[in-house]
């Protein structure tokens, strides 16, 4: 599999010799030559991947992962973070080395408001260390210490950072005012200086996350603003060239220190005081709601309240009539905040978003201003009602009474952001949605009624709703073509996991200098599975036997791939069998498990050991059919079933799905043989395929 793009920033050349041991890894691209070169977006080919030793491509490899998922102002702190690299005077060398080869790294941002930035920044700058030093550890955790203007560590002691750094790599962020304990610095190994994060690094910023080249930046300094306002800013803006403007916009909400930073750099003075105003207020109008896909019953809530919302702003209805707040929870990248967004977009409203760490990231970080913050955004969204107020990763605000360290503190912040969620009357106009990943963590009085009292499960899409996102993403293919695309990632891909893979596609079609076309995104989406014909045509018999197996026995699977999720090399989704839990329900599921194995046995004269997983769950449907339904011959409930027993009734069932699958060799073969040739089949298709061999209506 290639390597997807790494954006770089520099301009020089090296031979391939030197590249091998001692190269940034934001310059690695190469001529037919084998000379190093560098351009602005620098591509590895694939067939280039055996110039390289094994353990660069993997460091390689795991760089550009790490690069990937970072957000613009993630990308903007590790673009300044590469120029580090260099390592003139040994030091990262000697401590990759050395007997504890782990870094103590102080870092310098131009303004605390960047802080949020810098984690996923250093991940990425430690992957670039381990692809200039080979064998450099990335370490299991990264561990971030905040420096404050009394010299002392914001959250831990001194000799915890020197304890950390005995097992993983260990960061420290700090403003240029802030001073180093004397004990801590002759165990620094690097100190990073991002005060001057340059124009070049904003620009190469925007120009990844738009997949551009040649943006220049013209806009304020860093000092300016903030990681939350760049990340608003290309999250919003239509376009790379839209952006600054936007984010002039934003950072004219600058607080009063950022204020003062500004005039202390154009000879200017301002008096101007922090008000309510100055918090982040944006007008999104699009997506709207009825333009995503795969949300559910969250989606038709979503729709009735931006009705609602509506309503109450013409003064059709009282705010009593309109849903004050809910909650979205489920993994990462389901598009939550998308979801959130879209609600304002479509009712025509202003849109706040905020998270624990915005409040943190503002004013010195002490109790006092993380409250002040808090209030004000609420200030801001009642100022600007009717307003949805997003607050991301709401499960961060720990629940009170629980105890341990800084329980103070939490029991504080948790106060202070329930007395701005209560009650209708305090907030009327405000409608506040929370996301996070762990709903069980947060403090039962903020999801009571009145406050974040709805919950919707945002779980990855099905097969309809991708195909849905990936016509929005690649609206110009034939949303037929695309279908194959969204029943191999079913289960496995979330939303911005499709919006990636629908970059990639059009990345690979403009370095041909033609359209994307579906092909593009099925080479993502599905990519070489290095299997040998021989093997290939074995995964492909083992899921047709299953997948025959069920059409036999009355349903139609909603898929059959032999495109490896890297566990699996391949797989049927069909749902379960057993229904309503007759003794003949539990049979078939078993002898649905069973199809694999039997069509190897029964086609190609012997079978495999990749049944693994399929005998650990017929072996499990036939001990909770013997030991728990009473459906077998006996009645006691005892989940402890004889071995001996247990084998006797599987080599029945097996024998059963033997005469099932010797009785229909054509049909798995044929099905095999399509799936080759498709690599996955979805239910459409399989549909096509019962019906035209006369299967899927008996039992």
């Amino acid at each position: 599999m290639g390597i997807r793009p790494i954006r770089v920033v520099g301009t020089r050349k090296i031979t391939a010799e030197e590249a091998v041991s001692n190269i940034d890894p934001d310059d690695l691209t190469w001529d037919a030559d084998g000379d190093f070169s560098i351009a602005t977006v620098t591509e590895i080919d694939p067939a280039d991947e055996e110039k390289m030793s094994s353990a660069k491509l993997a460091a390689v490899q795991a760089l550009s992962r790490a690069v990937e998922r970072l957000e613009p102002a993630e990308h903007a702190l590790f673009l300044a973070m590469s120029e580090h690299l260099d390592d003139k005077d040994g030091a990262i060398a000697r401590r990759l080395e050395g007997r504890s080869p782990f870094l103590i790294c102080d870092v310098v941002l131009p303004h605390h408001r960047w802080r949020t930035a810098v984690d996923g920044a250093f991940v990425a700058f430690l992957h670039a260390v381990g692809v200039r030093h080979l064998g450099a550890s990335i370490g299991r955790k990264h561990v971030q210490f905040l420096l404050d203007r009394d010299s002392r560590i914001y959250q831990v002691p001194v000799g915890d950072v020197i304890g950390n750094a005995a097992r993983c790599h260990v960061f420290t962020t700090r403003l240029a005012d802030d001073v180093v304990p004397a004990n801590l610095t002759p165990h620094i190994d690097l100190r990073i200086d991002l005060r001057e994060l340059s124009a070049i690094h904003l620009a190469g910023a925007i120009d990844a996350a738009f997949e551009t080249t040649g943006t220049v930046w013209t806009g304020r300094p860093a000092t300016a603003f903030g990681a939350i306002a760049f990340n608003a800013a290309c999250a919003r803006a239509p376009d790379a060239a839209s952006v600054q403007p936007l984010l002039e916009v934003l950072a004219d909400a600058a607080d009063e220190e950022d204020r003062k930073v500004i005039a202390k750099e154009s000879g200017t003075t301002t008096t101007k005081t922090r008000k309510a105003q100055d918090v982040e207020v944006l007008r999104p109008t699009a997506p709207r709601v009825e333009d995503l896909h795969g949300y559910g019953k969250a989606a038709l809530w979503a729709l009735d309240l931006a009705d609602d919302v509506a309503a109450y702003a013409r003064g059709e209805i009282g705010w009593s009539a309109v849903d004050a707040g809910c909650l979205l929870y489920g993994p990462p990248g389901t598009g939550k905040t998308m979801l959130a967004s879209a609600i304002a977009a479509t009712a025509g409203v202003a849109f706040i978003p905020t998270s624990y760490a915005d409040w943190q990231s503002r004013g010195t970080g002490w109790g006092s201003d993380v409250v002040r913050t808090i209030r004000s955004i609420f200030e801001a969204a009642n100022a600007n009602a009717p307003c949805v107020v997003f607050i991301d990763e709401v499960d961060t605000v720990r629940a009170r009474g629980g105890g341990g360290h800084n329980e103070d503190w939490w029991s504080m912040v948790t106060s202070a952001l329930l007395e701005q969620l209560d009650g209708s009357n305090r907030r009327e106009g405000v409608v506040v949605i929370g996301a996070c990943n762990h709903p069980d963590r947060l403090d039962p009085a903020m999801v009571r009624s009145g406050r974040l009292d709805r919950r919707f499960e945002i779980g990855l899409p099905d097969e309809p709703a991708l195909h849905g996102i990936l016509r929005h993403h690649l609206p110009e293919i034939d949303p037929v073509s695309l279908a194959p695309a969204a029943t191999v990632l079913v289960g496995s891909a979330s939303g911005a996991d499709v919006a990636r893979f629908a970059r990639e596609a059009r990345r690979a079609a403009r370095r041909e200098r033609r359209e994307v076309t579906a092909e593009d995104l099925l080479v993502v989406a599905m990519p070489p599975d290095g299997l040998s014909p021989e093997d290939r045509r074995l995964v492909a018999i083992h899921e047709s036997g299953h997948a025959i197996a069920v059409m036999l026995l009355g349903r139609i699977p909603e898929s059959v791939s032999i495109v490896s999720d890297g566990i699996t090399r391949g797989g049927v989704r069909a749902g379960s069998l057993i229904g309503m839990a007759r003794l003949r329900d539990y049979e078939n599921e078993v002898v649905v498990r069973l199809g694999g194995r039997a069509a190897e046995e029964v086609i190609l004269g012997e079978a495999s050991g990749g049944a693994e997983a399929d005998l650990h769950g017929a072996t499990s449907v036939v001990a909770q059919l013997i030991g728990r339904t009473g459906l077998a011959g006996r009645l006691v409930f005892d989940e402890r079933v004889d071995i001996a027993v247990l084998e006797t009734k599987l080599r029945e069932l097996y024998g059963r799905t033997l005469r099932l699958i010797g009785q229909h060799r054509a049909a798995v073969e044929a099905l095999a043989d399509l799936v080759v040739e498709r690599r996955v089949l979805g239910k459409a298709a399989l549909e096509a395929f019962a019906a035209e061999h006369g299967l899927g209506g008996s039992r």
